[in-house]
C-alpha cells in the first residue's frame, strides 16, 4: 500500500471511532429512566423528540404551537429540560 492509501485508512478508523462514541453515548442516554435523562439543563430536538416519544417534525408542529418554549442558538434549537418536563405532565394528567 502507498502511504497516502494507509493515511485514508487511518482517517476513515477514526470517524468510525469518534461515531461510535457517539452512538455509545446516546444508548446511555437513552437507557436511563426518563427522570434521569431530565436532569440536564438543555435538551436538543433529537433527545427532546425521544423523549416526548415523537418524531421530530410532531417536536417542530408541538414547538410552533407554542406548548413548548424554546432557544435558538445559531442553527440549532434547544428546549429547557424543565418545560419538557412540564409539558409531559399537561399531556399526562387524563
Amino acid at each position: 500500500m502507498k502511504e497516502p492509501e494507509i493515511f485514508d485508512i487511518v482517517v476513515a478508523v477514526n470517524r468510525v471511532k469518534d461515531r461510535l462514541i457517539e452512538l455509545e453515548r446516546k444508548v446511555d442516554f437513552l437507557s436511563k429512566p426518563m427522570s434521569q435523562q431530565l436532569n440536564r439543563k438543555y435538551l436538543n430536538s433529537d433527545d427532546a423528540a425521544r423523549i416526548l416519544k415523537v418524531s421530530k417534525r410532531t417536536l417542530a408542529k408541538i414547538r410552533s404551537s407554542g406548548a413548548i418554549p424554546f432557544i435558538k442558538v445559531r442553527r440549532r434549537i434547544i428546549y429547557s429540560a424543565c418545560d419538557i418536563e412540564k409539558y409531559l405532565e399537561t399531556c399526562t394528567r387524563y
